[in-house]
């Protein structure tokens, strides 16, 4: 049986998950601020060199990290492509003056460097097939992961070979590895999110579901769950419809009022919902109307479940403190696939059948 409880135990709990997802989107807010600030603090903290070999490898490091840092915005507006387009270019350049500028021989004469930034130099000009095809994040993020590899190589290539081991370098680097982290770190955080929002956007469906399939009074299944139990049921199963109606109720509600009626209700759903030995679901159809479904047509196994939901009715219930009243239900029958196999037939049978024994009751509770 479906649990209005259970329902509203889970509205808590969307709420408690969308605080979540607003703290996570606060974080990756201030993230996303803080690396672009970073960046550009980096890309602007890089002095000039003494010598050339660093007069040429500042400028080239500069514009290689000024795209690095403008790369993840690349998508939020058009101009925004245009300019890592242009960082790009500028990049480039600056590759290119290296390898062709002669002020720029005295240290690639160092063995292996000529041969590292043609190389480099070769790589780099295959992003830019990368960089034309950037239309959707996935393109984006494959030309960011080849570009910042490349970045990183370069880096790591200039530390090692010239010796640029001063503390503000060593800083500088430190500072962009630690970006690179907080980038990855907001592309695991933002996949987070979106797992967050997939979570709530099920609970509050699971949620919404719940409360149009229970009847807030007595936490069972309603009229329209009792239809959607059926319609789920496979093609030719054999079940049973019982239909009951409570003799007597009305006059509780106008001798003790609504609560009282309430009470009732919910004495009466507790009963039923305690039958032993069968497999049944139990629904309120509506007012003091209740339906079972027993999954058999067996005419022995009907008269003992009827003969269990009479027996429900033969202690008073409780109307007020110290005071009690008797109710006894009228019970309508019909079977799927004897009876017919539409819900609304059987339920036109039953209620028939629920009614002629209602006039054929007799005593002061009818």
């Amino acid at each position: 049986m479906i649990a209005a409880s259970q329902s509203k135990q889970l509205h808590p709990l969307i709420q408690r998950t969308k605080t979540l997802l607003l703290i996570v989107s606060v974080v990756l807010m201030i993230a996303n601020l803080y690396t672009l600030t970073s960046t550009k603090e980096l890309a602007r903290s890089y002095t000039y060199k003494q010598h050339k070999a660093t007069w040429f490898l500042f400028y080239l490091t500069k514009e290689f990290t000024e795209l690095v840092s403008i790369m993840p915005h690349a998508l939020d507006t058009p101009e925004d492509l245009e300019i890592v387009k242009l960082k790009y270019e500028l990049t480039w350049s600056r590759f290119d003056l290296i390898l062709h500028n002669s002020e720029a021989d005295e240290f690639l004469e160092i063995d292996g460097t000529l041969h590292y930034f043609k190389n480099t130099f070769d790589h780099f000009k295959l992003l830019e097939s990368f960089l034309m095809n950037i239309n959707d994040e996935q393109s984006l993020a494959e030309f960011t992961t080849r570009t910042e590899a490349l970045y990183l190589d370069v880096i790591q290539y200039i530390n090692d070979n010239f010796k640029i081991q001063s503390p503000m370098y060593l800083e500088q680097k430190a500072q962009a590895e630690y970006v690179t982290n907080i980038q990855y770190a907001l592309i695991l955080l933002l996949f987070f999110s979106i797992g967050l929002v997939s979570f709530i956007w099920y609970k509050e469906a699971q949620y919404h579901r719940l409360l149009a399939l229970t009847d807030p009074l007595t936490d069972i299944g309603n009229r329209l769950s009792m239809f959607r139990s059926i319609s789920h049921r496979p093609s030719g199963s054999y079940y049973s419809l019982f239909l009951l109606d409570l003799n007597g109720f009305k006059a509780i509600n106008d001798d003790f009022g609504h609560l009282a009626g309430d009470s009732v209700l919910k004495q009466v759903t507790k009963r039923l919902s305690h039958i032993p030995t069968f497999d049944y679901e139990l629904f309120r159809m509506g007012g003091d109307e209740f339906a079972i479904i027993i999954n058999s047509i067996d005419a022995l196994e009907l008269e003992g479940m009827q003969s269990l939901i009479e027996q429900c009715f033969e202690q008073k219930f409780v109307v007020g403190d110290n005071q009690y009243r008797s109710l006894n239900t009228s019970i309508g029958l019909s079977s799927c696939p004897n009876d017919g196999n539409d819900i609304n037939q059987l339920i036109h049978i039953a209620d028939q059948k629920m009614y002629a024994m209602k006039h054929q009751k007799k005593g002061p509770s009818l």
